[in-house]
């Protein structure tokens, strides 16, 4: 029975053959995308078995600088490796000294070749057994869960204050691209000609990939100035920043614009305030937008440390900014949602790691946005196939699904929970184990966690739980 359904695409280019991501699924296999070698190197110890894939380079000195990253790793040495690149097999030799497996494929060549070295792989490979209980991000349970710190009651308080869990912000309707066009019908771009043009500059000059990073960016941030109610000058400032963020370095903007930060070096926090810094100039001197610059500059400066979100020098839109801007970089890899990104952005915000960074209410804005778009965007392969494809499971879903809830009970959305409810039926994951008891009270912190371990474990059963005037009644008694 196979082990594997972990791909691990390293892309620091992004030349690998196109269409890769979906031919892999279509063979069940999960993909999951990284950038640079940090982030690698974070996927290769929370994946179950991974195949690594990635290219080689453009050239000679490129393919050698990236195979030499590679062999220096040391935990990349038992990870299975597809080598794809201009003369690949070149490096066979040295692969075979410093890889327990590996495959090359010159290019050109397709997806189908991609996935049949990965089944290749798949079958030939020697699998270590497991020395402890699974660690991979996928089978977190909830009591592991537990050892993170509690959920701040002031984001909760703050998502009370914008209308509470039961108000919808768009987490549901993210797309993993809109057109220019379509923001523009949405009533999200600015209506000033002078910033309209500056952005259309922007647009027609950067990668289509900065596109869709800066429309999707666009639209989560419009959907989190609309709960904060700013006015509608901030608003329309708003708009103009997030699509004019690259100004100044459009010719460069891969790297600044795909890095994540928050896993990184404070070097590489440092080089994105830069280059942000350089387009708040640009945007007060060339567009002659003193109000968007500042919003940029704010951006900046939460970036690399220099401001409190809470102070009053920095305009709550650079919070929001960041915070919509931080979830498409973060969450989304190579153009597709990624639950993993939305589970880390999850955690790192209950251990208080964006705190320093994002203001309250911005925070409070991105967690109800993340919860939606766990709870009802297309999830990944994230369970393995054993039980992915065990009948007994499959059958068990189907009735969880179907459950008619009694008269003293009501079926909550996962994103709708809210402290207080009392579950009178079990969560369960879709692997069997179950994740809450029943009769449990909910609050803050379990609320947080059930959609942290949600985008990164499915859940199996909807939330059952009891009405209103039951709830009083077991807190009566």
């Amino acid at each position: 029975m196979s082990k594997v359904h972990d791909t691990l695409l390293y892309l620091p280019v992004g030349e690998l053959p196109a269409g890769l991501p979906e031919a892999l699924q279509k063979a069940d296999y999960s993909t999951n995308i990284v950038h640079d070698i940090a982030d690698l190197l974070e996927m290769v110890d929370v994946l179950d078995h991974p195949i690594l894939i990635t290219e080689s380079g453009k050239d000679e000195d490129e393919s050698i600088d990236r195979v030499k990253a590679l062999i220096t790793q040391q935990s990349l040495k038992e990870v299975p490796l597809v080598l794809i690149g201009r003369e690949a097999d070149g490096f066979e030799e040295i692969l075979d000294e410093y890889f327990k497996l590996s495959v090359t494929l010159n290019t050109p060549c397709n997806t189908q070749d991609v996935v049949n070295a990965v089944k290749f792989l798949e079958r030939s490979y020697s699998w270590p057994a497991p020395e402890t209980a699974p660690t991979s991000i996928s089978n977190i349970t909830l009591e592991e869960l537990t050892e993170t710190e509690s959920v701040p009651e002031q984001i909760f308080h703050e998502i009370e204050q914008f209308g509470g869990v039961e108000r919808k912000i768009g987490g549901a309707d993210l797309k993993h691209r809109f057109t220019l066009d379509e923001l523009d019908s949405m009533g999200i771009l600015p209506s000033d000609d002078t910033l309209r043009s500056g952005i259309n500059d922007v647009y027609v000059t950067v990668r289509p990939w900065v596109q869709d990073h800066l429309c999707r960016t666009a639209y989560i941030l419009n959907k989190f100035n609309d709960v904060l109610e700013v006015s509608q000058e901030e608003h329309e400032n708003a708009r103009a920043a997030c699509f004019l963020l690259p100004c100044a370095f459009t010719k460069y903007a891969t790297a600044p614009l795909r890095k994540n930060y928050l896993q990184s070096a404070h070097g590489a926090r440092q080089e994105i305030s830069t280059k942000l810094k350089d387009s708040a100039l640009h945007i007060m001197s060339k567009l002659s937008s003193p109000q968007v610059g500042e919003i940029v500059a704010g951006a900046a400066k939460l970036i690399d440390g220099e401001g409190d979100p809470t102070s009053a020098d920095i305009p709550l839109t650079s919070s929001s900014l960041v915070a919509a801007e931080l979830i498409d970089r973060v969450s989304f890899q190579s153009g597709y949602w990624n639950t993993r990104g939305a589970h880390f952005l999850l955690k790192e915000a209950k251990s208080g790691g964006l705190q320093n960074l994002i203001h309250p209410k911005a925070i409070a804005c991105m967690i109800k946005f993340l919860s939606e778009a766990v709870t009802n965007l297309p999830l990944p392969f994230l369970t393995h196939r054993t039980f992915r494809d065990d009948p007994d499971l499959q059958r068990a879903a189907q009735e969880h699904q179907a459950y008619e809830p009694e008269e003293n009970e009501k079926i909550v959305p996962l994103d709708s929970l809210e402290p207080g409810m009392r579950l009178s039926k079990p969560i369960y994951a879709y692997d069997g184990r179950k994740i809450l008891s029943g009769a449990v009270m909910l609050d803050q912190d379990l609320i947080w966690r059930l959609w942290q371990l949600s985008a990164v474990r499915p859940m199996n059963s909807p939330m059952i739980v009891e009405k209103e005037s039951n709830q009083g009644e077991s807190q009566d008694e």
